[in-house]
């Protein structure tokens, strides 16, 4: 993935994975997965929290709702 993607500013910032970008750095981030100084079980639980904190159900269905909202606004504008 890009570096300067929205999906590795949340992974990197989060602390929930790693960023890849090339063939070799898989070889360093596997590497650093075994190293003592990787603590997965913590960036498990950070990545958990963000996906519970941003994709639940009843947000994404909020979410969705305004969404739906706003689109049939434009619509009623549009023909009024």
């Amino acid at each position: 993935m890009e570096k300067d993607s929205d999906i590795a500013d949340i992974v990197l910032n989060i602390d929930c994975g790693w960023h890849v970008n090339g063939e070799s750095e898989p070889k360093s981030i596997f590497e650093e997965m075994v190293g003592s100084d990787t603590d997965l079980v913590t960036m498990g639980e950070n990545g958990g929290k963000l996906y519970l904190s941003m994709y639940n159900k009843d947000l994404v269905v909020d979410k969705f709702d305004s969404m739906f909202v706003l689109a049939l606004r434009n619509v009623l504008k549009r023909e009024s």
